[in-house]
């Protein structure tokens, strides 16, 4: 099968599907822990351009290149795949940060902190429910146990009608906060998670953007402070 040479599902397929961003973000959205195991090089030759490559370095029992010569038959008419880059996770934590700092900014003013935390909730209940769907109910075994669904909780949709009231310039009820802080606390359990996890998920990008949104909106919605804020 060949030795791996690091490259995984996940990197495979974000790779690949990088010229459309909505695209590759939702591949390495739903994407579980599964996708980050190395592939050998037998595994990785369902990408054409990877089995090419391998054609090319094999040998046969004489030493010989397997490949003697290459001719194109077809011209290429799509654009050239995309090349590998190495991902880092530091503009992630930037752009998290960034709108947690939005949420502290707006902590006086329920409209605008209600119009903030609708669409995130919004979007992390909706995800949440597609990723739930993906490990209980289908067959994608690489979008099996994925550890996204701490950040993207369905719970959240729970918290819409309190989001609503804010737009509203009213509080929320008395259920509101205890939600809030529950979702901030499974979220927070991703990190540790992340570290300590014998099966590891490449999610650390996803887990310093949406970490920061979901505490920083449990500290400012919190019924100690909520009730301050000016409408």
């Amino acid at each position: 099968a060949g030795r791996s040479r690091g490259n995984t599902y996940r990197s495979e397929a974000v790779r690949l599907a990088s010229p459309s961003p909505w695209m590759w973000l939702g591949f390495d959205l739903g994407l579980g822990p599964w996708a980050d195991q190395p592939l050998s090089r037998w595994q990785e030759a369902f990408v054409p351009m990877r089995l090419a490559d391998g054609l090319r370095e094999a040998r046969n029992s004489e030493g010989r290149p397997l490949v003697q010569a290459e001719q194109e038959l077809l011209p290429q008419r799509l654009a050239a795949e995309p090349g590998e880059h190495d991902r880092t996770w530091w503009p992630w934590l930037l752009t998290g940060l960034v709108l947690a700092g939005l949420v502290f900014a707006a902590r006086r003013h329920r409209r605008m902190l209600g119009g903030i935390a609708l669409p995130f909730w919004l979007f992390c209940g909706v995800a949440g429910v597609l990723l739930a769907y993906l490990w209980g109910a289908s067959e994608h075994r690489a979008a099996w146990a994925n550890r996204n669904l701490l950040l993207l909780n369905p719970l959240a949709l729970a918290l819409l009608p309190g989001a609503w009231q804010l737009l509203r310039g009213r509080l929320p009820g008395r259920a509101f906060g205890w939600l809030l802080w529950t979702l901030a606390a499974i979220a927070a359990l991703s990190l540790p998670l992340h570290w300590l996890s014998l099966q590891a998920q490449f999610n650390m990008q996803w887990i310093v953007l949406l970490l920061p949104v979901h505490l920083a909106l449990a500290l400012v919605l919190g019924r100690r402070g909520l009730a301050t804020t000016a409408r």
